[in-house]
C-alpha cells in the first residue's frame, strides 16, 4: 500500500507499518465488507460509495467509522490492471453529528407530543406545517397539517386575525403572547364552528444569522378555565343580587376592622351605598357610640368565636331594635381571616309583643276570612298596623301612613258612633269578639262598604288594650242587596199595578157584558192581551218595548183576515213599560170593535194604523188608527168600555190626548197624541 498523509490519519496506529504492507493485512477487520470491492477493482470494475459503516480496530479499540470512496483500476502498457487507485474521505464526524442531531429532534418531538399542551411548527413565510402533536389536532379537529400552509389548512379562521398574527411575528422577529382568546374552529366542513378559549405564544425560530426562518406554537386550551370564570362571575352576580335583596344587613369585615362587601340593605340603614363603606374602619361608618357597644361582640369574633346580640342601635337617624350575628371566618391554619356580619331589624317585632300570638291570631282570621286586610290598634296608643290591603280599602296610597284618625277621618257621618256603640255592646255582655258593616267615603267621593271583625285583647281586670281584626270589602254584596231590594219593590209596584188593570178590566167588562158567557168571553181576551205585552215586557228585562212589536202581538189574533186588510207603519220607537200595556189595551179593543162591528166585520174593509214621532220640541208620538170599506158606522148613544178606555184611561196613562171618531161613510178614526217617555 501506497498513501498520502490523509490517509495516514485514516489508519490510526496502523500508520506507518501500513506503508508497503499488503491491503488484506491492513484492513483484516473490515476485509469482508471491502475485499469484494478491491476484486471487483483488479477485475478493471471502478466502485464509488458514500458514507459506508465500519466497525474497525486502527486504534486498538473497535469503533464505528464512516467513509465516501471511489476504488479505480489502475492499469499498465498493456492494458492490465496493474493495481487500483483509491480517493477516500473519512465521513465519521459528520455522519455521527448527523445522526446525534437527529436523535435530538426525535427525542424533542417525542417530547412535545407527550406535552400537556398543544405544539406546532411552523416554517417559511407562508408558515408551512412541519410539525404538529396531538393535542393541536384534538383541538382543531382532524386535519392535513404537514408541508401545507396555515391558510390551506385553517379556512375556517380567516377573519379570525390568526393570519395577521402570524405575519407579524414572522416579519419582526417579535413574540406574541395570548391570553384567553377565543377562537372557532369547524371540525369538519359540514359541521358548526366550535369556540375554543386558548392560552398560547408564537414563538419567532431564527437561523446563524438572526433571519426568522418559521414560528414555534404552544399553549393550551383554556376553555373550561373561561367557562368554570364565567360561571364563577354569573354565580357572584347571583349572590350579590340576593344579598343585595334580602331585607337584612349582609357584610365582611377584615382582621383589621374594615368592611370588605356590605349588601344594599346598608344604602338602607346607613344612609350610604355599599361602594362608599368599602375599606372603611367599623368605628367610621357605625359611629364612635355604636361602636363602643359591639366591640365586645366582635373582639369575640376576631378570636374565633361567633357572637350573636341583640340592641338598640340609633342608623341614620332612626333606632332599630337590631339582632346582630359576628361569624367568624377560619383560614385552613386556623387563623381568623375577619367575619362576616349578619343584622336584622326586629324593631316591629319588639314593638308589638309576643309575635308568635300575633301570627297565629292573624293567620286564623286570614283563614277564615279568605281574601281581606288585616289590623291590629293598640288602645292605649291609637297606633294602629296594617297589611297593604288595609290602605286600599280605605283610598289611601300604598306608600302612605296614616293614623288611627285619619282613618276614622273616612267614615261616613254617624258611623264612628255606632261602631263604639257596637264595641261597648259586645264588652257589656263579655264577649272578645265584634262584627260591624260599616262605609267609608274615598276622596274621589267614592262610597265603600266594609265588614269589620275584630278580637279584643282585654286587660286583666282592665279594659280592652288592643283589638286585632280582618276587614273585608262588601260593597258588591251591598249593592247586590240595594239592586234586590230595588227589584223587590219595582215588583210590588207592577204587580200593584197589574192588579188594579185587571180588576178594572174585570169590571168594566162584567158592567158592559150582556150575558155572563159574553163577559167570560170578553175577559179572557182582554187578558190574554193584556198577557201578550206583559210577554215583550219580560224579554226586553221591563225596560221598555218596541212600538212595532207591541203592534204585531195586538194584530196576532186577527191575522185570519189576510195581511191585505191589516196594514200597519211607522218608525222604529221604544215605549216605557206603562206606555206599552196602555197601547196595548187599546189596540186589542180597537182590533176586537172593528172585527165585531167595523171593517173586519164583512169581506171589503180595511184598516190602517200608522204613526210617527215629532221631535220639533220634545218628542212626541202621533198614532192614527182608522178603518175604511167596511160597513156603515151607526153611532151609539152609550160609550162603551173599549172607548172609555181609550179616551179617558189611555190619555191618562200616556198624559197625553186620545180621541175616537165614528165617520158614519169610513168608519172609526182613533188619534192618540203623547209625549214619548226618555
Amino acid at each position: 500500500m501506497l498513501y498520502n498523509d490523509g490517509y495516514a490519519t485514516m489508519l490510526g496506529l496502523q500508520h506507518p507499518a501500513a506503508l508497503g504492507a499488503r491491503f488484506e493485512d491492513v484492513w483484516f477487520d473490515i476485509l469482508d465488507v471491502v475485499g469484494p470491492i478491491m476484486d471487483r477493482g483488479y477485475a478493471g470494475q471502478s466502485t464509488e460509495m458514500e458514507d459506508i459503516a465500519y466497525v474497525m480496530h486502527r486504534n486498538g479499540y473497535p469503533e464505528e467509522t464512516h467513509f465516501s470512496f471511489s476504488y479505480t483500476p489502475v492499469r499498465d502498457d498493456t492494458g492490465a490492471v496493474a493495481g487500483v487507485f483509491c480517493v477516500c474521505s473519512e465521513t465519521t464526524s459528520r455522519v455521527l453529528a448527523e445522526a446525534r442531531l437527529a436523535s435530538e429532534v426525535k427525542r424533542q418531538r417525542r417530547l412535545f407530543e407527550r406535552a400537556p399542551g398543544f405544539v406546532a411548527i411552523m416554517s417559511g413565510p407562508d408558515h408551512v406545517f412541519e410539525f404538529v402533536n396531538d393535542a393541536f389536532a384534538r383541538i382543531v379537529g382532524p386535519r392535513d397539517f404537514i408541508g401545507r400552509s396555515i391558510r390551506a389548512v385553517f379556512p375556517d379562521i380567516e377573519d379570525q386575525g390568526v393570519y395577521e398574527l402570524l405575519d407579524r411575528v414572522y416579519s419582526t422577529g417579535e413574540r406574541f403572547v395570548a391570553d384567553q382568546m377565543a377562537l372557532t374552529f369547524q371540525p369538519s366542513a359540514d359541521a358548526p364552528g366550535e369556540e375554543h378559549v386558548l392560552d398560547f405564544i408564537y414563538e419567532p425560530m431564527m437561523d446563524e444569522s438572526g433571519q426568522v426562518t418559521g414560528i414555534f406554537v404552544q399553549g393550551y386550551e383554556t376553555t373550561g378555565q373561561a367557562l368554570a370564570e364565567a360561571a364563577r362571575h354569573a354565580s357572584e352576580k347571583r349572590l350579590r343580587q340576593i344579598a343585595d335583596n334580602l331585607p337584612v344587613l349582609i357584610g365582611y369585615v377584615d382582621a383589621e376592622r374594615r368592611y370588605r362587601f356590605n349588601n344594599r340593605a346598608y344604602l338602607t340603614w346607613f344612609g350610604r351605598p355599599p361602594e362608599d363603606l368599602y375599606g372603611l374602619h367599623l368605628r367610621d361608618a357605625a359611629g364612635s357610640e355604636a361602636y363602643d357597644i359591639v366591640k365586645p361582640y366582635i373582639d369575640a369574633a376576631l378570636a374565633g368565636r361567633r357572637s350573636i346580640h341583640e340592641w338598640w342601635a340609633p342608623f341614620n337617624g332612626r333606632w332599630r331594635f337590631v339582632r346582630s350575628e359576628y361569624i367568624p371566618d377560619h383560614a385552613e391554619d386556623g387563623t381568623v381571616n375577619g367575619f362576616h356580619v349578619l343584622a336584622s331589624d326586629l324593631t316591629e317585632y319588639k314593638r308589638s309583643g309576643d309575635a308568635l300570638i300575633q301570627s297565629e291570631a292573624r293567620l286564623r282570621l286570614a283563614i277564615d276570612a279568605g281574601r281581606m286586610a288585616i289590623w291590629e290598634i293598640n288602645l292605649l296608643t291609637e297606633a294602629i298596623v296594617g297589611s297593604g290591603d288595609l290602605n286600599e280599602l280605605f283610598g289611601f296610597p300604598p306608600d302612605a301612613t296614616p293614623s288611627l284618625a285619619e282613618f276614622r277621618a273616612r267614615y261616613l257621618p254617624g258611623e264612628q258612633e255606632r261602631m263604639q256603640d257596637a264595641l261597648q255592646a259586645v264588652l257589656k255582655k263579655g264577649e272578645r269578639f265584634i262584627e260591624v258593616e260599616t262605609g267609608c267615603i274615598w276622596p274621589d267621593g267614592t262610597v265603600r262598604w266594609l265588614l269589620m271583625r275584630g278580637e279584643l285583647y282585654l286587660a286583666e281586670d282592665g279594659p280592652p288594650t288592643k283589638v286585632v281584626g280582618v276587614l273585608l270589602d262588601i260593597t258588591e254584596r251591598k249593592r247586590a242587596e240595594d239592586h234586590q231590594q230595588l227589584l223587590i219593590h219595582e215588583l210590588n209596584h207592577r204587580v200593584k199595578n197589574t192588579l188594579a188593570t185587571v180588576q178594572s178590566i174585570a169590571s168594566q167588562t162584567l158592567r158592559n157584558a150582556g150575558s155572563t158567557a159574553q163577559a167570560q168571553r170578553d175577559l179572557e181576551a182582554r187578558l190574554l192581551a193584556l198577557s201578550r205585552t206583559h210577554d215583550v215586557l219580560t224579554r226586553e228585562n221591563w225596560e221598555g218595548a218596541s212600538l212595532r212589536e207591541i203592534v204585531a202581538q195586538a194584530f196576532e189574533p186577527f191575522k185570519s183576515y189576510g195581511r191585505e186588510r191589516l196594514h200597519y207603519r211607522g218608525p222604529e220607537v221604544r215605549l216605557v213599560p206603562r206606555t206599552a200595556l196602555a197601547l196595548s189595551m187599546a189596540l186589542h179593543e180597537l182590533a176586537t170593535n172593528a172585527a165585531k162591528y167595523g171593517a173586519l166585520s164583512d169581506t171589503t174593509g180595511r184598516l190602517s194604523l200608522t204613526w210617527f214621532v215629532d221631535r220639533t220640541h220634545a218628542p212626541r208620538l202621533h198614532l192614527r188608527w182608522e178603518e175604511m170599506d167596511g160597513p156603515p158606522v151607526k153611532r151609539v148613544a152609550r160609550r162603551g168600555f173599549g172607548s172609555r178606555l181609550i179616551e179617558r184611561t189611555l190619555a191618562q196613562d200616556l198624559d197625553g190626548d186620545a180621541k175616537i171618531n165614528f165617520a158614519p161613510t169610513t168608519g172609526v178614526v182613533c188619534t192618540v197624541d203623547a209625549p214619548l217617555a226618555a
